[in-house]
């Protein structure tokens, strides 16, 4: 009696005590889980916020308990003595934030509170004492027991947090899961979930390090359902750390499952097919890993292969053992089964969702085909050589998970994602085999043959719908998925019991068939079918069926249709008319698809008010939100529609389109200025709630800056090349300011050098060029490396400048990229040179202009197919032999004329000859070098070409002109005959069907003026000829061949020249007939001016008579008359 009152004195502090220390430090204690250092003792005593009535119970029950079981057991209680390291001031305590490591089971930490004082922290209905019925003479006895009450807290937990702690959901509906991955997760969408994971490992890292500690032998060490607990809590986050977190718990716990193996300890930790299941669920629904990332997938491929492994050990040991009991027992057989099949289900759906047109999506899409081709084997025991082991090809349990609904769903979605025709056909081949009839062998039925349906649900067949209208975009594309949507109505019956029942379809069935016909390609044929869909969704709904109410998506599926019509105005005001019409309705609100959709749409009309029209939509977001602000609240214009209404401006004729772009692309950055969308609400003081709805504003990317900067280069207003500078200016100090989205790239770059281009200033432009160029090295950007495009923007520069340097410049680009490894010159290329070297108009150009395009033709036969040269590289290398007034210029453009037609492919559209390139040589021979014969011939080579086929060199009336120009001005004796030689070629080759040389009055005229200055008898009558022949042609109704004063005068010295009979009474009637015409028609072109006047009275006073004398007297009165009349046909 005297020990136990001096034991109590010394180990449980007075009455006096808890008071005066209650008092003391109130603060503290109305803390939970608060342990309080007795200030008389060197003792801590873990406790709660208590009554008095609470203390003086735990004191009796103390005594009680020593009285029953001595003082040896009173350890079990946190009534002991702390080393130094635990008292309150170093003490860790248990609600402060551990390190990520320390709740792993993989880490143990061996400082702070133990398990037991866990217990007391816990809630009232959590405190629970060790049951002390009957006799425990063991440790594993009160092992079980406290390991049970703490199993029973954390499974507590977790229904807190609403995670179901016995059994996983079955996928009952398929739909509702693939929909609620399309949604865009956030890093931790669960965060109480996420706490709760975080206090069930904190609860198994003491377990287990007072079971490491204490050998085992000690109240809370855990067991296969705390573990499993605890990888439930860790998956059930679906975040890449707690899926981690679950992977490698499920690893420790098959290595614990290996030791008690090894040491014969059966019914401790034992691993199950649902442990496996729930690791790869959680792998397979993972949210933090990108789209493109196949990690999660592999993963729970991993996990699916370990199953198999598992499930072929534990059919052994059952051999092994001799215990047929979990063979007979076909209600667990069924639960194995659908544990199986549903995790087949997750494997397949996770490689699924990562399937896409990219490479990656298409080794994901291959995947889901292996296994899912594998999942139809495993039905037929003579078709499933393809599974990894022989335990798993002739397990019973494998041979049962054949595809179901959501296997079909899965693989359908996988193929229909990669967007290919070929691909969309195999998924409606698998439907197609999924509602057909097959027969299926069945192992347990001794091998009978059954008919047997697979009903397909709502989802497989939105997810099949929307593959047809994004792989096909045509008419047939949009045929097929409106017949998928009447199949949906259609039941199938089979043999017996197995029949399908018709699928309803929803608003999401609709909705792909709606974009089906509006990316068919139909125009305005595609839209109205779209609205004549839509408004029987509407009467489907009105009559009853209300999964069919059409949703915003429909509207805008609608909308979206009407902007890709192509009707131009009609097309934009019809959208328009809808969008109103959702906005008075109010059943469905409009939103900023809606609003960019019909943005579009005016944007591309085509109406010369096109851009202001989508401008006042983009205004039309605001008058939304001033009529209904609660409404409208989240409702904020999109990047695209900013950029959608920039390049209307840009493409637009308006004088002042660079300045009205300019100011939307401001209004752009000036909204970066109201955060939250106008809700007022912004910050960390926002709610949880609207901070998750709320939405950034916009900030400009690189294709705002680009079309405000290509509007302003394509501008005729002054300084329009300075301002594309100074915009490209502020995109770089937007993008220096952090936003990211402004990436300045090559092609804002370029415009820029185009606009001064345009503007004929070489040298900003080349500043521009080096700019890049440093910014490309110092930064490392391959997007900002120059490109071909950039380089023939520079050369076009310098070869539109009459720059001094323009030459020197443009080769020493050209050098630039011939040594480059990415950029590859282009025919362009080397013509912009070639034209700087003409404008040089030296004989060393020419030389240099003529070897480039002999090593162009050296590329091109070596295999280069972009060096080709063409018309303008002749054109070019001509020009630059005309220009430098070479002796040799002749020779030089007679051998580019050979190496033209030696290179002529008729295949081949840029070998062609073209009539410029003859032409600027027949240029040089008529202009410089005055040669008719070198000029004569080449117009017969042109001929030639022409008659075998090659039309692009066929002579117009450009080529013959120069010719006949050339022969007048001879001044040989040949020269008169030839002319009208050349003539009669033009005339016959217009009427042959080259509608280029038709002959017109200056052809005739040059050819009456060869005759005049031929002294040739009869050249006269030959001159009189041509000009009836010109009358006769323009009566005919041909308007070019009208004789002008031109015609009339060459004839008047021609016949004056030849000396024919009567000549002068032929040139006065000819006079008389200028005359009458002019003062009927009044045509400037045909009155007789001095010259015709003198070379008449020339002509008549070489008579030697009386009679020509009294004529050339009244001829001169005549012209004395007429001036002094001063009329003004005359004037």
């Amino acid at each position: 009696s005297l020990s136990l009152s001096l034991s109590l004195s010394l180990s449980v502090p007075s009455w006096g005590d808890w008071k005066r220390t209650r008092r003391r430090r109130r603060r503290q204690i109305q803390q939970r889980h608060l342990p309080v250092h007795h200030p008389n003792t060197n003792t801590t005593i873990t406790t709660t916020k208590m009554t008095t009535t609470t203390t003086c119970f735990l004191r009796l029950g103390l005594l009680l308990f020593y009285f029953q079981l001595g003082s040896k057991n009173v350890q079990a209680f946190q009534i002991s003595t702390v080393p130094s390291s635990h008292t309150p001031q170093n003490r860790q305590r248990p609600w402060q934030k551990q390190q990520k490591n320390q709740y792993s089971p993989s880490f143990i930490n061996n400082d702070g509170p133990t398990i037991r004082s866990v217990i007391l922290w816990g809630n009232r209905d959590e405190r629970r004492r060790p049951s002390q019925e009957g006799t425990r003479t063991n440790n594993n006895a009160n092992n079980d027991d406290t390991t049970e009450v703490l199993n029973r807290k954390m499974e507590r937990l977790l229904a807190r947090a609403n995670i179901v702690t016995r059994q996983h959901p079955q996928n009952n509906s398929n739909q509702q899961q693939h929909h609620s991955r399309n949604h865009k997760n956030n890093n931790h969408p669960n965060d109480n979930k996420w706490q709760v994971a975080h206090q069930l490992g904190r609860i198994l890292t003491r377990m287990e390090q007072e079971g490491s500690s204490a050998g085992g032998a000690v109240l809370s060490q855990p067991n296969a359902q705390s573990y499993r607990l605890v990888l439930r809590g860790w998956a059930s986050t679906e975040s890449r750390e707690g899926v981690i977190r679950a992977d490698q718990l499920l690893e420790r716990m098959l290595l614990l499952e290996q030791q008690d193996d090894d040491q014969n300890q059966n019914n401790h930790m034992k691993v199950t097919l649902d442990d496996f299941a729930m690791v790869l669920l959680a792998w397979a629904k993972c949210r933090d890993y990108s789209k493109h990332d196949p990690t999660p997938a592999q993963k729970a491929q991993h996990w699916w292969s370990r199953m198999q492994d598992r499930l072929a050990l534990l059919e052994q040991n059952t051999v092994n053992n001799h215990d047929m009991s979990l063979l007979a027992d076909k209600e667990m057989e069924q639960k194995m089964v659908k544990t199986m099949r549903r995790s087949y289900n997750a494997c397949l759906d996770a490689w699924a969702q990562r399937s896409g047109p990219h490479k990656k999506g298409q080794m994901a899409a291959q995947k889901a085909l292996d296994l899912f081709e594998t999942m139809q084997q495993n039905n037929n025991p003579d078709l499933s050589s393809s599974l990894s082991t022989q335990n798993q090809r002739n397990h019973p349990i494998l041979q049962q998970v054949t595809p179901d609904a959501f296997s079909y769903s899965s693989v359908v979605t996988a193929l229909t994602r990669l967007q290919t025709r070929a691909d969309t056909a195999h998924a409606e081949r698998l439907v197609d085999e999924m509602t057909s009839p097959s027969s299926l062998s069945s192992p347990h039925h001794n091998h009978t043959t059954t008919t047997t349906f697979i009903q397909p649900n709502v989802f497989l067949y939105t997810t099949l719908i929307n593959g047809v209208a994004h792989s096909y975009q045509s008419l047939e594309g949009a045929r097929k998925a409106e017949a998928i949507l009447n199949r949906m109505s259609m039941p199938i019956t089979g043999s017996g019991r197995n029949h399908l029942h018709p699928v309803q379809p929803n608003s999401h069935t609709y909705q792909g068939v709606l974009t089906a016909w509006g990316r068919s390609g139909c125009g305005i044929k595609g839209a109205k079918r779209c609205e004549e869909i839509l408004n029987h969704m509407h009467d489907l709904y009105k009559e009853g069926n209300r999964a069919l109410k059409p949703m915003i998506n429909c509207y805008n599926a609608v909308l979206d249709a009407w902007s890709r019509s192509g009707g131009g105005v009609s097309a934009a005001q019809h959208a328009e008319a809808i969008l109103s019409d959702m906005a008075k309705v109010g059943d469905v609100k409009p939103n900023a698809r809606s609003i960019h959709s019909v943005l579009t749409a005016w944007a591309w009309s085509g109406a010369p008010n096109a851009a202001e029209k989508a401008e006042k939509m983009l205004q039309y977001f605001d008058e939304l939100k001033q009529s209904d602000a609660e409404a409208y609240r989240d409702l904020q214009p999109e990047l695209c529609s900013f950029n959608s209404v920039i390049h209307a401006y840009a493409n637009s004729r308006r004088d002042d389109a660079a300045r009205k772009a300019e100011a939307v692309l401001y209004r752009l950055i000036g909204s970066l200025g109201h955060g939250g969308g106008g809700t007022g609400i912004s910050g960390d003081n926002a709610p949880t709630r609207d901070r998750r709805r709320m939405r950034s504003p916009p900030s400009p990317d690189a294709m705002s800056f680009g079309g405000v900067i290509h509007a302003w280069a394509k501008s005729k207003e002054r300084g329009s090349e300075e301002r594309a500078e100074q915009i490209l200016e502020q995109m770089e100090k937007q993008y220096a300011a952090g936003n990211t989205r402004a990436k300045l790239d090559v092609i804002v770059y370029t415009t820029v050098i185009s606009a001064w281009a345009s503007k004929g200033n070489p040298v900003r432009a080349q500043r521009i060029f080096d700019r890049m160029k440093i910014l490309a090295t110092a930064n490392d950007d391959p997007t900002l490396v120059p490109n071909t495009i950039t380089y023939n923007a520079l050369l076009s520069a310098w070869s539109k400048s009459n720059h001094e340097n323009a030459s020197k410049q443009a080769l020493q680009l050209l050098d630039e990229i011939q040594e480059s490894k990415i950029v590859k010159a282009t025919c362009r290329t080397w013509n912009y040179v070639l034209l700087c070297l003409a404008k040089n108009s030296t004989e060393t150009s020419a030389l240099e202009a003529e070897r480039l395009m002999n090593k162009m033709v050296k590329l091109y036969a070596g295999g280069n197919k972009h060096m080709r040269p063409d018309s303008f590289t002749f054109s070019s290398s001509i020009s630059a032999w005309e220009q430098s007034k070479s002796k040799h210029a002749g020779e030089g453009i007679l051998r580019i004329v050979d190496t033209m037609e030696q290179l002529y492919d008729p295949n081949v559209a840029a070998s062609r000859l073209h009539v410029i390139c003859f032409n600027s040589a027949i240029r040089y021979f008529v202009d410089i070098a005055k040669d008719p014969y070198a000029a004569e011939a080449l117009l017969e080579r042109m001929e030639k070409s022409y008659l075998n086929g090659q039309l692009e060199g066929q002579p117009d009336d450009l080529t013959y002109g120069a010719v006949l120009k050339v022969l007048a001005n001879a001044g040989k004796p040949e020269s008169a005959a030839r002319a009208l030689n050349v003539l009669d070629r033009m005339q016959n080759m217009y009427k042959s069907g080259n509608k280029a040389a038709k002959p017109n009055t200056i052809c005739f005229n040059t050819v009456l003026t060869a005759l005049a200055r031929c002294s040739d008898r009869g050249s006269g009558l030959q001159s009189m000829n041509l000009l009836n022949k010109m009358k006769d042609m323009y009566i005919a109704g041909n308007v070019d061949m009208k004789p002008d004063v031109i015609s009339y005068t060459s004839v008047i010295v021609s016949l004056f020249r030849s000396k024919e009979n009567d000549a002068a009474d032929i040139a006065m009637k000819l006079l008389s007939e200028m005359e009458e015409k002019a003062e009927v028609t009044w045509d400037p072109r045909i009155v007789p001016g001095s010259i015709t006047f003198t070379t008449v009275l020339n002509f008549v006073s070489k008579g030697k008579t009386n009679s020509a004398a009294v004529q050339a007297d009244k001829l001169l009165q005549h012209m004395e008359e007429l001036h002094e009349k001063k009329s003004d046909i005359y004037t």
